[in-house]
């Protein structure tokens, strides 16, 4: 493991997470790095506070990846992006090699909740609930049509009826159909050490658009049991997001989780979980984070808002050649444009 000193990060598709960096600032500090910023997106926000950003494709390559990596020295990458950290996975060992570590898990169960499909089929060999699968021709309505892979719930449909299942089936990737279930939200923010959870925060969710807008941390020791399970099974290391629905009667499902850093992870750090010091201190140093319970803020209320980012034409973020795709020997071009 490397020594606490001057080290460098890469944040690696933050897509407008202004919040989520801004949260890691002290402890970048404490080590001595720079925001850096790789992402599909031209115009992203997080470019405005990178001290070096650069704009790749959606479906970057390894050999850029490792030209970045390679260039600004770095020793850890934070994925933001569920299809990052699923092509992530296969390069780990190597960006090792190469002093490059990624914080995320390299056990093969790990990378098996990227897929709905196989998720849910562990759920169940495991004895976590989870909502009833449908085969198109005997749905009980309503129910909810989603693609196997995917976050943010794009893509996800709710259906009444024959025709809407059809039209939401035809437009999705490797369709999967559950039952519908009314109930309560939650997410749970957790961190964990080769499966184990180290802290594990559940928020309710009272306001979701896409993600969450506004929530609550709540006490929720069920669900708190269900996540260790889980976490165990798959084995994770460092963030992870999984989320439930409490129906009317007090069951509970599993309805999705994420090997990765939340949206919602600013309530749950204002809250007094201080997870981008746990992340790197563990990721860069092999500290295993301890967290006291007692100094959360439960039944705190998250409310988050947008903040408009400016770009002034002409400045190194509104180059719009950065929109081309780029090959590992055209990269270094984007860097002398936006550096």
């Amino acid at each position: 493991m490397k020594r606490r000193g001057p080290v460098e990060i890469l944040f690696l598709n933050p897509t407008r997470r202004v919040e989520v960096i801004s949260l890691f600032e002290p402890s970048l500090q404490r080590y001595g790095s720079k925001v850096n910023v790789a992402c599909y997106e031209p115009f992203d926000p997080t470019m405005i506070m990178a001290e070096n950003s650069v704009v790749v494709k959606l479906e970057w390559d390894a050999d850029t990846l490792k030209h970045i990596c390679r260039d600004w020295h770095i020793d850890l990458i934070i994925p933001y992006l569920d299809v990052d950290v699923g092509r992530l996975f296969p390069l780990t060992a190597d960006l090792e090699s190469s002093g490059t570590r990624v914080a995320m898990g390299s056990h093969p169960n790990t990378i098996v909740s990227l897929s709905k499909i196989a998720t849910d089929k562990a759920l169940r060999e495991i004895g976590i609930p989870s909502p009833d699968q449908f085969r198109p021709e005997s749905i009980k309505f309503p129910a909810v049509v989603k693609p196997d892979r995917g976050s943010g719930a794009v893509g996800v449909r709710k259906v009444t009826n024959d025709a809407e299942v059809l039209a939401a089936v035809k437009c999705t990737e490797e369709p999967m159909i559950q039952e519908w279930i009314e109930g309560t939200e939650y997410t749970v923010d957790a961190f964990c050490c080769s499966g184990e959870i180290m802290v594990a925060v559940p928020r309710k969710r009272l306001k979701v658009r896409g993600e969450v807008v506004i929530a609550q941390v709540t006490r929720h020791p069920r669900i708190v049991e269900l996540c260790r399970t889980i976490c165990e099974w798959f084995h994770f290391e460092g963030c992870v997001n999984i989320q439930f629905l409490e129906d009317h009667k007090g069951n509970l499902f599993c309805i999705d989780i994420n090997p990765r850093i939340s949206g919602g992870l600013p309530i749950t750090i204002k809250a007094g979980v201080d997870i981008p010091a746990a992340l790197l201190d563990y990721f860069l140093i092999g500290t295993v984070p301890q967290f006291d319970d007692s100094r959360i803020q439960w039944d705190l209320i998250g409310s988050r808002w947008l903040v408009t980012e400016c770009f002034l034409h002409g400045d190194r973020y509104a180059d719009t050649s950065l929109l081309n795709s780029y090959s590992p020997s055209s990269q270094k071009r984007a860097y002398d444009q936006h550096n």
